[in-house]
């Protein structure tokens, strides 16, 4: 083989790695193929702070698209606490690396802002949380200053839009014990 044909034969194969390379998502490694709804939601660490010997366990999610960003989790996460709700984040997931660790774009409901999701007459017709067109949807309740940990008296629902940018809550908060 001459020295042309070598030199061929080598560069089809660099480009070749190359075009598989950027196929899987490169080295920042952000698009390994693994599907939002293939994520196991049950096994990822979640970034609430839960108190000593309690855990953050998903409770509800809804998946949507937005056109600029792609699929999207919205995974509502708590604490597992025996007296009572524990604390609460609502985050915004997209472009899983693997089935346990998708990428948090967002913390769009902390838990340090003293909602709990909730509200009286949650039906299947009236779900806890929605994600569509750009807007999330969040059905909470929430304390008055004077109340037991056991009965909220304050409801409402929050909602984030889509911006063009980011997601920004679009809601007025009633007041509530933080």
């Amino acid at each position: 083989m001459n020295r042309s044909a070598s030199s061929a034969t080598r560069l089809a194969g660099a480009l070749a790695m190359l075009i598989g390379w950027v196929l899987v998502g490169g080295c920042g490694g952000s698009n390994q193929g693994v599907s939002l709804r293939a994520v196991a939601w049950s096994k990822v660490n979640y970034p609430v702070a839960c108190p000593p010997g309690q855990q953050a366990k998903a409770e509800d999610l809804a998946y949507s698209t937005v056109k600029a960003l792609g699929p999207m989790a919205v995974v509502i996460v708590q604490c597992l606490a025996e007296d009572g709700t524990g604390a609460t984040g609502l985050l915004l997931y997209d472009k899983p690396q693997s089935s346990t660790k998708p990428h948090l774009v967002r913390i769009l409901l902390s838990p340090d802002d003293g909602w709990i999701p909730g509200a009286p007459n949650i039906t299947a017709s009236t779900p806890l949380l929605t994600a569509s067109n750009g807007k999330v949807t969040l059905k909470v309740a929430g304390y008055k200053d004077d109340e037991a940990r056991c009965c909220p008296s304050v409801f409402t629902t929050l909602q984030w839009s889509w911006n063009g940018k980011d997601f920004l809550e679009t809601t007025r908060e009633p007041a509530h014990n933080r």
